[in-house]
């Protein structure tokens, strides 16, 4: 005999989260704004098959999906900036809009940061169990498979940060945030007084992150065997072996990398999966790996590392009924279990070379972003900021 059941709830929810300024100046406080979409698609599907009277099979699948698609208002437009001045941002579609500036005392203008997101969460799960009564044993054994993908296509700053706080502009000791829209509009210049701070102006912070691609995979495999056994009418025994694998993650295009701690110049090292050996590296980063005794490596194993394959776990209860009024019972169990962030967390895909910020501030509060005035006016833009994995340097990385 035989019974099954399936499942399906497919959700579809579709926003749109209005901007608190509207049109291009947008100037939303955080990336609840513009379109969201989130598509949900939720299966299941078991079956039960009866041997015979002491004999039943339970076979399981399941299948959730997620995927949250969000939208800046202006994502669809390419090319906004340069028209109004503002040089080299990366507003191609679906990054486009107007950069983010944050100027002190007002509202925020532009797009908010970590838009525009694409995530997608999948989870796969297969379940079997055998169950078997024999005299005075129930015996059950089964084993489970799961599969879980996160893919994130994101970035903190993907069209880029300017702040204008008021520090170039304020009187000594005064508020500096009454004074952001003077700094906004004065330009960087050489000084013609003695002591003077050339190219003082234009933003006092700068932040820009390219946009990324993750696309992870982690799998599980578990099996188990279980007896309950009645040894006598007072006397239960449960006898119990679960074996339980947690390969790492890995992302499916191979954008890892790590960072193995160790003793410099012995065995620290920084790990590359070696299907991204194409990927380029600059020479402040390679330079400073040298200095510091790191060893660059690439690596065949894709989850740039080993876990254990033993993880056996055995348990064992026991229940005894000493008077019709009281059981007594006590047992012992050994589990094993793995952490995985669902969701864009702390995975390795989150290293350079594959996804980095670069923050770039005064190495002094009283001066300016660059000695020559290339970098902090708006309409110089990102034009002269590095922003490719082979151009950065150590300095402005995080």
């Amino acid at each position: 005999m035989t019974g099954v059941q399936t499942c399906a709830l497919p959700i579809w929810e579709p926003q749109y989260l209005p901007t608190p300024l509207g049109g291009l100046a947008e100037g939303a406080a955080n990336f609840a704004e513009g379109n969201q979409t989130n598509d949900v698609m939720n299966l299941a599907w078991s079956e039960t098959h009866v041997f015979n009277a002491s004999m039943v099979n339970e076979f399981r699948l399941g299948y959730s999906h997620v995927n949250t698609v969000r939208l800046q208002p202006f994502a669809d437009q390419g090319g906004l900036n340069a028209q109004y001045g503002i040089q080299g941002i990366p507003d191609t579609p679906p990054n486009g809009g107007l950069t983010q500036i944050n100027i002190s005392g007002l509202n925020q203008l532009g797009g908010h940061n970590n838009l525009p997101l694409n995530e997608v969460n999948g989870n796969l799960q297969v379940h079997d169990n055998l169950s078997k009564q024999w005299k005075s044993h129930s015996l059950r054994v089964g084993f489970e498979m799961q599969r879980v993908k996160v893919g994130v296509f994101s970035a903190q700053f993907p069209h880029g940060y300017f702040v204008y706080s008021g520090q170039y502009t304020t009187v000594p000791g005064g508020n500096a945030a009454s004074t952001g829209i003077a700094q906004f509009v004065i330009q960087p210049i050489a000084s013609n007084l003695t002591n003077g701070v050339s190219y003082e102006g234009g933003a006092n912070q700068v932040e820009v992150s390219p946009m990324g691609q993750e696309d992870y995979r982690r799998p599980y495999y578990g099996t188990f065997i279980q007896d309950n056994w009645n040894v006598t009418r007072k006397l239960s025994v449960n006898l119990g072996l679960r074996w339980e694998y947690y390969p790492l993650p890995h992302d499916n295009y191979g954008a890892d990398a790590n960072f193995l701690p160790g003793t410099p110049f012995v065995n620290a090292e920084y790990i590359i999966d070696s299907r991204r050996k194409s990927t380029p590296l600059s020479p402040s980063f390679l330079s400073a790996l040298q200095t510091n005794g790191i060893q660059l490596m690439y690596t065949d194993n894709q989850q740039l590392g080993d876990v254990s394959k033993k993880n056996i776990a055995p348990r064992i209860g026991v229940a005894y009924q000493l008077t019709s009024k009281l059981v007594v019972r006590a047992g012992y169990g050994l589990f094993f279990n793995g952490i995985f962030n669902v969701g864009d967390g702390a995975n390795v895909g989150n290293n350079y070379p594959f996804a980095f910020g670069l923050n770039l501030t005064p190495a002094n509060g009283n001066l300016p972003l660059s000695t020559n005035g290339s970098i902090g006016p708006i309409e110089s833009g990102l034009i002269n900021v590095p922003i490719t994995p082979s151009q950065i340097g150590r300095a402005s990385c995080r």
